[in-house]
């Protein structure tokens, strides 16, 4: 069953992010709002609620996410039953269309709630390549004021799988490969002076550094000043270049918190190379462990 599952990851399609415009006729489809600030936790919440593509529900990043622990990093995944229930409560079902969205791009919480969704099996996530405000200054409805009830699943709905196991990998599992020169490729979707700190930690840091051989692809490198893709050519580039001669399904990328990571995951699947597994923890749990 294993073995079919990670087949269908590396068989699904390529194409991880939409334009507006094809965001726009995807007719049926179910658009989940992921807005989030690092710096202002309660932004997102009231960004969905002010204004929203019409129909949307909302995907609260620190609701859905673990329990933080001494030793756990920032956003640790939800228990399985816990987001099960969001599911359920909304209705988002594996036969559905889905596509995710934050303010600028799919460079930040998006791209989570794509991974989560696309790693229990749902085979038709995407992201909104330039987020909400891409959406509007398109021309796009807007839904404003008061969130309307959503219908929910049964109490008999399942999902293709039950937990992300597949792809993740856990801090232990990584130091023993270290330990024992175990050939990995390990990528760090920070920004460069994040990876490159040595002395004194970039925020929301709290320790300078990198996880040992790791190599630097940071997630707003897929990215335009524009918040779109950059083009094929050069995110293939990129990709391939962080991937060396490894494959993506070898591969492991971290970020701060588990977040951005998946952001850089995306962009490696959008670009054809497959699904790299995320560290969940990333620097945040790993500098606790210095």
């Amino acid at each position: 069953l294993k073995l079919q599952f990670l087949y269908f990851i590396d068989e699904m399609s390529k194409r991880v992010f939409l334009s507006v415009a094809e965001a726009a006729r995807s007719e049926g489809a179910r658009f989940v709002d992921v807005r989030w600030s690092l710096t202002d936790l309660s932004l997102g919440k009231k960004q969905y609620e002010t204004s929203r593509i019409p129909g949307a529900v909302f995907f609260d990043l620190e609701e859905l996410s673990g329990k933080i622990t001494e030793e756990s990093g920032r956003h640790p995944l939800p228990e399985f039953k816990v987001f099960k229930a969001w599911l359920v409560r909304h209705g988002l079902g594996p036969d559905q269309k889905i596509i995710t969205y934050d303010g600028v791009s799919g460079g930040s919480a998006a791209a989570r709630a794509w991974w989560m969704l696309t790693t229990l099996g749902y085979p038709d996530v995407s992201i909104l390549e330039t987020g909400f405000k891409g959406w509007t200054e398109a021309g796009h409805k807007q839904e404003e004021g008061a969130v309307s009830a959503k219908m929910g699943l049964t109490d008999n709905f399942a999902t293709p799988q039950e937990s992300w196991d597949a792809y993740t990998v856990d801090i232990a599992s990584i130091k023993k490969n270290l330990a024992e020169n175990v050939p990995m490729k390990i990528i760090d979707a920070r920004s460069a002076a994040r990876y490159e700190s040595t002395t004194e930690p970039s925020f929301p840091d709290k320790q300078p550094g990198h996880i040992p051989t790791a190599v630097n692809h940071p997630f707003m490198a897929n990215f335009t000043d524009t918040a779109n893709l950059v083009p094929e050519e050069i995110l293939s580039g990129l990709c391939k270049k962080s991937l060396g001669d490894t494959s993506a399904n070898d591969s492991i990328v971290y970020c701060g918190s588990g977040v951005t990571a998946c952001t850089t995951a995306a962009a490696i699947q959008h670009a054809g190379f497959g699904l790299p597994k995320i560290y969940v923890g990333s620097w945040s749990e790993w500098s606790k462990h210095l």
